[in-house]
């Protein structure tokens, strides 16, 4: 939130009034890595995806946009950059799938909760974010995952990294490991 208030000009008690609104309406979202308590490591991210759409593209190219020539620029302005805006939507879609669509009885373990989580590595000396952690009433056992909106193959290369990131993550002793 400091930081927030320090980017925009504004005390932290007002930004927090217009933050809690934003997340009343369901704009914006507050998280914390799953299985930590809410704190330091909280971010805020816009949840609306037509809102992160629009802030992302329409205001630095409105004259694109206003001239009515706006796809003949589309793939310069937008189609480039549209796997690295759908990455976050792509992850949520994930996320949610596994919680929601797929039954119970073909997941490794009965997901209670299901989130994201980031934290900083020792070893590789950086921040490191898990895609999908899926928390089971059983706290040994974790789903871990990579979700990437690409159209290409993921090689193997994937599967070692989430592995490494999982020990980074170290709560529980089983994971169950999903790549998409």
């Amino acid at each position: 939130m400091n930081d927030i208030a320090t980017k925009v000009g504004l005390s932290t008690s007002v930004c927090t009034k217009y933050i809690n609104s934003l997340i009343s309406l369901g704009l914006i979202g507050k998280e914390t890595p799953i299985t930590e308590k809410q704190g330091k490591k909280t971010i805020y991210t816009i949840k609306d995806s037509l809102f992160r759409f629009w802030y992302r593209f329409v205001p630095h190219n409105i004259t694109a946009v206003n001239s009515g020539r706006f796809p003949l620029f589309y793939n310069e302005l937008v189609g480039r950059y549209l796997n690295e805006y759908m990455g976050l939507v792509f992850e949520q879609m994930c996320r949610d799938w596994l919680m929601n669509d797929v039954p119970p009885e073909d997941l490794p373990i009965m997901l209670v909760d299901i989130g994201q989580w980031w934290g900083t590595s020792s070893k590789l000396k950086k921040e490191i974010q898990i895609d999908i952690v899926g928390v089971s009433g059983n706290s040994n056992e974790y789903i871990i995952g990579s979700c990437k909106f690409r159209n290409e193959k993921i090689d193997t290369d994937e599967l070692e990294l989430i592995k490494s990131y999982a020990e980074v993550f170290g709560k529980g002793s089983k994971y169950y490991y999903y790549i998409s």
